[in-house]
């Protein structure tokens, strides 16, 4: 189950969701938790910790 959660969260950082927005999907209290994520991600804005809004859209 874990590397199913850990599949989509690297792959929703990589269509440009905001992390704050995966930590509230994942249910994580602390961004540091999220932030494990963003180190796994082939792309450099999913490694930024961006409060912006996204254009994010799930299908």
């Amino acid at each position: 189950m874990h590397s199913l959660r850990h599949a989509y969260a690297t792959h929703v950082l990589e269509q440009g969701l905001p992390v704050h927005q995966l930590q509230r999907l994942l249910g994580h209290r602390s961004i540091q938790s999220t932030m494990r994520y963003t180190t796994t991600t082939s792309c450099s804005p999913c490694r930024t910790a961006s409060t912006a809004g996204s254009s994010f859209t799930p299908r």
